[in-house]
């Protein structure tokens, strides 16, 4: 699992999502520096099989709260590592 500091304070939206490792996860929020992302999932889709890389995945609906306690402002998410 990829794991994270938050460098700022947020609220958000969460949605249950059961079928999931992760039961609970953001779908929309704003941090303190008023960043807003607002995350639009349709359960349906099918992604490549990715489970034969060695690199930590990071899923939708972990990317909204990963965004909001990374990134201060629009231009950052596209500069994170």
């Amino acid at each position: 699992m990829l794991t994270w500091t938050s460098s700022y304070r947020s609220l958000v939206t969460v949605l249950e999502y059961p079928s999931s490792k992760v039961a609970f996860a953001a779908a929309d929020g704003l941090n303190e520096k008023g960043l807003v992302i607002n995350a639009l999932y349709d359960g349906e889709t099918r992604f490549p099989d990715e489970t034969k890389s060695d690199k930590p995945r990071l899923g939708i609906l972990r990317m909204v709260q990963y965004i909001l306690d990374t990134c201060a402002s629009v231009q950052e998410p596209y500069i994170v590592n």
